[in-house]
């Protein structure tokens, strides 16, 4: 990412620290969770698996949208950590989507593993930003990034 987005995305973050509202809810998987403000949407969605003994997978969605007199604002967030042991098998699928005025960037990843010692990183997220602009215009800025390594290492034969 380079500098000048990440600066305003920095920006953007701070004027909108105080517009999430309630306390987390937690979701199952195959849930979405969309939050709307204004002409701001952001939308996350994410499907793990997990089995063999000693194999747990962690989730985490993050959706953040603020309607300002001045700007629009919308950030989405997600992720997923997962590890096994024995005969693990895991699977993720992140999907983040931020928009502004209906325009916004998309991103999306998907990671797998197999074996005895096996680990999943899923990462997704999306930043739009929206602000007038002199003569009735608009300026948006948006950024995306995904992430996935998955990483698996089973026993040599002899």
């Amino acid at each position: 990412m380079n500098k000048a987005v990440a600066g305003w995305t920095g920006i953007a973050m701070l004027l909108t620290a105080g517009a999430q509202a309630g306390t987390p809810i937690q979701l199952t998987d195959r849930q979405m969770d969309i939050v709307t403000a204004g002409s701001a949407k952001a939308v996350s969605a994410l499907q793990t698996s997990a089995s063999g003994r000693s194999t747990a997978m962690q989730t985490w969605v993050g959706n953040i949208a603020a309607a300002l007199p001045a700007r629009d604002f919308a950030q989405s967030r997600t992720a997923v950590l997962g590890s096994g042991r024995g005969n693990a098998s895991l699977g993720a699928d992140t999907f983040s989507r931020s928009t502004v005025d209906g325009l916004g960037p998309s991103a999306a990843s998907a990671a797998a593993a197999t074996g005895d010692l096996a680990t999943v990183y899923d990462v997704a997220g999306t930043t739009a930003i929206g602000t007038p602009a002199g003569l009735g215009g608009r300026i948006g800025i948006a950024n995306s990034l995904a992430v996935t390594t998955s990483f698996s290492a089973g026993k040599m034969a002899r």
